[in-house]
Formats: C-alpha cells, structure tokens, sequence
C-alpha cells in the first residue's frame, strides 16, 4: 500500500487495569531465585524465563510476544466491533463474503483479470497491467508514496519496487526449491501453463533492483518524467491511475537508473513472459483470499517453508487483518469510539514530552558532537511532532459498495479506495495518519521530523497508568519505544535531515569521522553474534541498534529527572526503580520464534532478534550494574571503558 518513507519499531510489554480492553491478562514475569539463568549471564531469559517455558507459538503465527499479546487483546475488541449487529454496511458485506464457502463468485473474478491478460498484445498492454496492480494496491513495478514538503505540502512520489520474493531468498537453495515447486503447484492447480518458466525473469528483476536502487529523492514535473524516461509511457501509467492532470504537477521520483533498466526490459523482454510474470503476480496477491484449497498454497510455501508455520490463519484473524490494512482510517475512528479510553492522549502527550526534555539532556552531553552541531541537534529533538493515540481530526468518510459474495472483488476494491484516497491528498496539506490506531508500533518520519505513537502501544503492557508505583515500568516500555524513535532522527538516514525535515546537511566532517569510528564498536558488538549458525549482520541492524541503545538512554535519563522531581534519593529506593525499569524493557521484548522465522529473517529484517536487543543494551548501561549487582565475572560483563554511548 502506498505509504510515506518511514521507520517503525515494533515493541512489546505488561499487566492490567480496570480499564483494560484484554479480556486475557498479560503474563507479568515472576522472577524466582531457582532461576536457571544467572542475572548477568543472560538478563533476557533471567527476566523471561517462566513465560518463554509456558508460552506456545499460535499454529498460525511464526513468531510470539508480548506485542502479539497485546494485539490479541485488540484483536478480540475488533472481532466483536465488525460481528455487532450496530457494524456498518460495509463491515457485514465484507464479513460475509470472507465467511463465503461458496468460491466460485471469487474465482471467476480472477479468472476475468487473467483473461485480461492473455489479451495483451503489446508493451503498452504490459505497462498498463503495471499500473492496474499498483491502482488495486499490489506490488508493482513502480510504487506509490507520499513525499511531505517542508511547508507540510503532500506530493506523489514515484518509488521503485520488484514484485518477488527478497533478494536474500535468491540465495537460499532450500528456499528456491520449495518457491520453485510452488510456480508449478500455481500452473496445476489454475491450469495456467508456463508460469515457472519467469523464475530466472523474476530473480534477474529482483536482482537488478537490488542493484540499481537509491534512496535520493528527486523533484520533477510530471512533463519531465517523459523526457528523462521516454521509454516508459507515462500518460498511460498516470490515466490508469486515475491521474489527468499529471504533467504539471510537482513530482518525485527514486532511483534512475531502474527507470530507464525497466523502461528497456519491457521491450526488450519477449511479452509471453510478461503475461506469465503479471498472471503469477495477480494469483499470488489473490491466493490467500481464496478458500481451501487454493489459500493452502500460499500457506504452504509464504508461511510453512518460508517461516515455518503450523496452520493456515483462522479466516476470522484474515478478516480482522483485512479490515486494518483496507479501512484504516474508518475503522480507527469506529474502534475509537467503542474504546473510548478518557483523559488518554494528554496523558500520553505529557509523557511524552518529558521524553523530549531527557533527550535534550543526552544531547547536550554527547561530548563527541561538536558544540555546534549539539545545539542543532537540541533544536530538532525540541520541534519533533510527537502526535499520540490518535489523530487530532478524523479523515473524510469515503463510501464503497461492497459484495458480500466476493470476498477477492472486495480486496480489489478496498486497494483501489486506499490508492485513490492517497491520491487525494496529493498537493494538499499534510494532516493525516496513515496507519490505524489499532497497531502496536511507533514510527518516526525524517521528511516531517515527525512522530507517531499510536493508541495500540498507549495502553498496557506498554504503559500502565495509575499511580506513581508504574512510572519505572512506563519509561523502561513506552519510554523506550518513544526514545527509539526520537534516535531515528539521528542515525546515518535521519542526521541527514534538519529540524525541519528538509534533507540539508548540519553535521561537520569531524561530526561524521566521529559517528563512524562510534558505530564501529556497536557493528562489531552486533555482528560477532551467532544465531541459528549465522552472523547477525551488524552493518544492516546499525540503525535499529543504535535507536535502541540511545532510545533506552533517553528513557533512563527521564526516569533519574522523574525520581528528582520525586524526591527518590534513598540507594534502596533507586535500585528498586531501575529493576522495574530494565525488567520492564526486557519484559517488551519477549518473543519466541519458529526456527524458520529466525533464520529467514536474519537475512530480511534489519531489526536484531529480540533477546540480543535485549542483552547487548542493557548491558551497556552503569545503572543494570547497579541494580543487580552485576559482577566481571558474569557472561554480559563489560568494563566501564568498553560500554558503548552513542548519544
């Protein structure tokens, strides 16, 4: 779906209150001293011992934590939004034909779309099915994305993409056979002869991509695009779009090179193979809305063999997962308005900003910035928007009909409204949010120096509200999420952008020379790790790894300023505080995995698996030593000289 460029950090945590919408509590860790596991050896498992041996992976999922656990909750509160008798038209139309048995409305729909296909004579033909997949919502060739001006101007920007699996898979044999197998069960079970003969067209696309891409944006009007790219038939890409008046507009686009590489492979490719590239592209979107046994492919070979799945997804889990992607911000405001939780978002909102005034704090005493670049840096976490819960003005309704026999039309239909409502805020100010207020995650924006923190990671385990006994337990999990983004701002991507979100450099030479030689310890830190008989890549989960190491120190230090205010100064009394708030970090990242799902993501993920975010963070810090009395000659030791600071 089309989306501005963003970062998102996914977290997890504890408890419940009157107010909860769970109706199964959260597990909260009980920590016992027959633990197997000795506090600095491994705090990870230490803190999360009982609920790592109790737990069980759901069949349907690859992995399991506590941000799981938390989704589970909203997950149920949505269930019984869209099965209530008062839910909207367009929740019981599609509710219906997600429960449809009969599939024969759904397979005749992709029927028509193949036949479409096989009527494809020319390149022109090709482009214009390009432009079709990306207008229903799916992987194309080109993708859709906002850009936000400085002036909070919203513009089109054209990205590139590669429908396919990850360049990784490429390079895995185990994987390959299995994909392999999967092209031709498609070209049985459809009775579309030739499908598998596009893997080596599919990889070289993938490949190439891979090797053409860059992350620079670059303004243009839409005029210009056909004279840069004449290749590539614009008018007949932006009118399938629905877009007449592209050519004056103010545009922006990525990576040149792929534009004119995949201008030229289209005619340069015969267009038989084309057809058979774009029919495997319309199956596989569809497969997994389809019934038995057409949904049992893309279980089998996307979630069995890719990441190590038991069972298929219950279809009622498809429909609540439908509805989030496809109804984002109609739904948002009806689960909203069922939840209701008062006083929420100026609580949130206050909290939030004592996270601004402690990182200031950390900046102003990160001694390896210059003294210039400290103050600009103070100045850009000062004018960071942090817009939490929810979004202060509701998005327009827009209304669709639904057919409550056709499950796969629907998901056509639904893609399409979301394009077109993107397209609607194309040149018009800035002032929605593109995700549901239902996901637990964050996301930080450097185009806009902009942060969200969405109502799924407002409430419990994530932040306990309450009493002043919670306050270490809020800054050790949502704190930490709040600080993980605000770090964003500054990793290699983010300290790019100004406090304005404009892409101009602020940083000094030295500034630079002395972030690299910072980073190089936190790199080989990260890539002397062996998981599952791999090396984490230290170099690829850089960004990930310093917004956690500094997002914690961010918290921490907000945590001190709080026991201040406090009047916490007894040595008891703040060891208590930093166990609650390093439990509570470790508790947030609790997760099991599928082997499968480990390993696969090694090579996917630019995010380190948990128990390493957990162990080589915590570890760093003068304070976990403190309140555990954590001694040389335990596993996670590191000598005061060698901890690491980024900022």
């Amino acid at each position: 779906m089309a989306s501005q460029k963003k970062k998102g950090h996914v977290t997890r945590k504890k408890k419940k209150n009157p107010q909860s919408i769970c109706a199964t509590p959260i597990q909260v860790p009980v920590l016992s001293s027959s633990s197997s596991k000795k506090t600095g050896d491994d705090f990870y498992t230490w803190v999360n011992q009982s609920w790592l041996k109790d737990t069980k992976i759901p069949p349907f999922e690859n992995d399991f934590g506590v941000s799981e656990e938390a989704e589970r909750c909203i997950f149920e509160k949505s269930k019984k939004i869209i099965e209530s008798p008062d839910a909207p038209q367009i929740l019981k139309d599609l509710s219906r034909s997600c429960f449809e048995t009969n599939t024969e409305s759904s397979m005749n729909f992709l029927k028509s779309i193949l036949q479409t296909v096989d009527c494809i004579r020319n390149e022109e033909d090709v482009f214009a099915h390009f432009a079709q997949l990306a207008k229903s919502g799916f992987a194309s060739i080109f993708k859709l994305q906002y850009n936000i001006e400085p002036d909070k101007t919203v513009r089109l920007c054209i990205d590139v993409n590669s429908p396919g699996l990850h360049i990784s898979h490429y390079q895995d044999p185990g994987i390959i056979k299995h994909y392999k197998e999967f092209l031709h069960k498609i070209e049985t079970v459809f009775e579309y002869p030739g499908i598998s003969k596009i893997y080596m067209l599919e990889k070289n696309i993938v490949t190439l991509l891979n090797k053409l891409w860059n992350d620079t944006n670059y303004k243009i009007k839409g005029y210009g695009l056909e004279r840069k790219f004449p290749k590539i038939p614009w008018k007949l890409w932006f009118e399938t779009l629905g877009i007449s008046d592209w050519r004056n507009k103010t545009l922006y686009y990525t990576s040149p090179r792929w534009f004119r590489a995949i201008g030229k492979a289209i005619y340069e490719v015969p267009i038989s193979y084309w057809k058979l590239y774009l029919a495997k592209c319309y199956i596989v979107n569809s497969i997994p809305f389809l019934q038995s046994p057409y949904d049992d492919l893309d279980f089998e070979f996307f979630g069995k063999n890719l990441q190590g799945q038991k069972e298929k997804t219950p279809r009622d889990a498809l429909l609540v997962s439908v509805v989030y992607d496809g109804m984002k911000d109609s739904f948002s405001k009806i689960f909203w308005e069922a939840t209701n939780p008062k006083g929420l978002v100026g609580e949130i909102q206050k909290f939030a900003e004592t996270l601004v005034e402690s990182a200031s704090h950390r900046l102003k005493t990160t001694e390896w910035l210059r003294p210039e670049t400290r103050e600009a840096a103070v100045k850009k976490v000062s004018a960071m928007l942090i817009e939490t819960v929810r979004p202060k003005v509701w998005a327009p309704e827009v209304h669709v009909v639904l057919d409550p026999k056709n499950f796969l039309k629907n998901i056509f239909i639904l893609g399409e409204m979301n394009v077109n409502i993107m397209l609607s805020r194309i040149d018009n100010p800035y002032t929605f949010w593109e995700e549901g207020i239902y996901r637990v995650n964050a996301y930080y924006f450097n185009e806009n120096n902009e942060m969200l923190i969405p109502y799924g990671t407002c409430i419990e385990p994530f932040y306990i509200d309450g009493d002043k006994s919670h306050i270490a337990w809020n800054y050790g999990g949502l704190g930490s999420i709040i600080g993980h983004e605000m770090c964003h701002g500054f990793d290699e991507e983010g300290k790019d952008y100004n406090e304005k979100g404009e892409k101009k450099r602020w940083w000094t030479r030295s500034d630079n020379a002395a972030y690299n030689h910072k980073t190089k310890d936190l790199i080989r830190l990260y890539s002397k790790q062996i998981v599952e008989g791999k090396h984490v890549d230290g170099e690829k989960t850089l960004s990930e790894n310093i917004a956690d190491l500094a997002g914690l120190g961010i918290s921490l230090q907000a945590l001190k300023d709080s026991m201040n205010l406090r009047g916490v100064i007894d040595i008891q009394d703040v060891k208590e505080e930093y166990k609650k708030f390093f439990i509570s970090f470790a508790t947030s990242w609790r997760t099991k995995y599928r082997h499968a799902k480990l390993k696969t993501s090694l090579g996917v993920d630019n995010h380190s698996p948990a128990f390493l975010r957990v162990n080589l963070v915590v570890s760093q810090f003068d304070e976990w030593y403190e309140a555990f009395d954590i001694h040389s000659d335990s596993k996670l030791y590191i000598s005061p000289m060698n901890r690491i600071r980024i900022f």
